[in-house]
Order: C-alpha cells, then structure tokens, then sequence
C-alpha cells in the first residue's frame, strides 16, 4: 500500500502497541498520531484510503484513529462485526478495507451514504485514492498495474515493482505519484504466513534517497514481525 500525502506531513516510523495475542503493528502519522495501514496478531489487516468526494468538515475526528480501533477486537469475526457495525457519521469521506482469510470487506462512506460490499479477489484486490482527477488517475494507475501483473511481476525487495513505478511523462497520476504538493511518503507491504505476520515498510527518507539516487537499487526498508495466534476462517 502507498501512502499518498501532502509533502509536509511526516511518518513517526513502525509502531507496535500492546504484546502477545494482543498486539497490533502499524506505521503512525506523525501530525495526528493515528495510522493508514495495520495488522493485528490473528492475521487481519486494515487499510484505509482517503476520499475527496464529499463534503470535508474541519471538527471531525481523525480518520486514522479506526484502523488501532478495529485490530484491537483480535478475531477476524470480531473484527469483521466492529466494521458492520461501524458509524462513519463523525468522520470525513474515507475507505475502510479488512483483508483477512476471509476475503475482503469494504466500508465506503462518502460523507452523506454508508456502503458496505464484499468484493472478489481474482487473483488481486486493486484500489486508489486521489484527490484530484479521480476518474482520469485511477484509470492510470490501474492499467499500470496491470501491465505489471500481465508482465514479468517483478519485485525491488518484497515490493511488487508497480509500487515504485512512476511515468515521468504523467507523474501526477502514477501508482508512485509525485505532484508540486504532495507525494507517495511510503510504502507498506504486509505478508500473511502460517506462523507469523511481516510488515515491510518502506520509510519516506529511505524512499526519498531512492528517489534521487535514480531508482534502480532495491531500497532500505525495515521489517518487522508479529506471530500468528489464530487465523480466524470466514
């Protein structure tokens, strides 16, 4: 997952709260404290996307405090229910995305109507977000996936290569997008295994010394794990 954000806005690094079958794993914001992409000890994880498509209130909430909120409940049944149940009335337009064993469940809230869905996997799950040209930008960034998939699927690391590609003919609408005020800040790759979670990230100086060093080398990157509990089927 890529975390598209204004330039000035800072990451405080891998955050790890709470230990044993109680832990959770998430990379923090540094202005507000609270987190885009997390996964907890029984393998679930929660990612959530901003949208620019409904009315933007200044007295909300911050968005990023649901993801600490949702992997606090543990299984991915309670997980799952917390989502069904989920009032997304105080807070500004977002997605909210559960991946687990289970498959994937969405919450999409534009700020005035609450949908909930269950889309399939086929063998991917492909989402964006944009705030600006939305139509136009995830069409772009969709044939780009895509064209990794149906390609060689290469990886820098343990990131699939589509993360880190950017046009430098259309900058603005890449999947690593680059724009006079914002940028992708960081990568966030997690991996489900039988026995442990990893969470590979990304960081943004790491990604910014990439940047100017030409892009060709694998980056720095740190991981981090977390062991497995239970895997709760759906």
């Amino acid at each position: 997952m890529n975390r598209d954000e204004l330039l000035e806005r800072g990451e405080s690094g891998l955050h790890q709260y709470g230990d044993g079958e109680g832990a959770i794993l998430y990379p923090r914001d540094e202005q507000a404290g609270g987190t885009w992409v997390g996964v907890n000890t029984q393998g679930v994880v929660l990612c959530l996307l901003n949208r620019y498509d409904g009315h933007y209130r200044l007295d909300c909430p911050s968005r990023g405090e649901l993801i600490p909120a949702g992997l606090r409940r543990g299984s991915e049944a309670a997980v799952r229910q917390w989502l069904s149940k989920l009032d997304p009335a105080p807070y500004n337009p977002f997605s909210l995305v559960l991946i687990s064993a289970g498959g994937v469940r969405r919450l999409l809230w534009d700020g005035k109507q609450a949908q909930r869905d269950k889309p399939a996997i086929d063998p991917w799950f492909f989402m964006t977000s944009s705030g600006e040209r939305f139509t136009e930008v995830e069409a772009t960034r969709r044939r780009q996936f895509e064209r990794w998939d149906s390609g060689d699927r290469r990886f820098l690391g343990p990131f699939p290569a589509a993360h880190l590609y950017c046009d430098p003919d259309d900058p603005g609408s890449s999947i690593l997008v680059e724009r006079s005020y914002a940028h992708s800040k960081s990568v966030v790759r997690i991996e489900v295994k039988q026995q442990r979670v990893e969470l590979h990230y990304l960081f943004p100086e790491s990604l910014q010394r990439w940047r100017a060093a030409g892009r060709r080398e694998v980056p720095d990157y740190e991981t981090r794990q977390l062991s497995i509990y239970a895997v709760q089927e759906a």
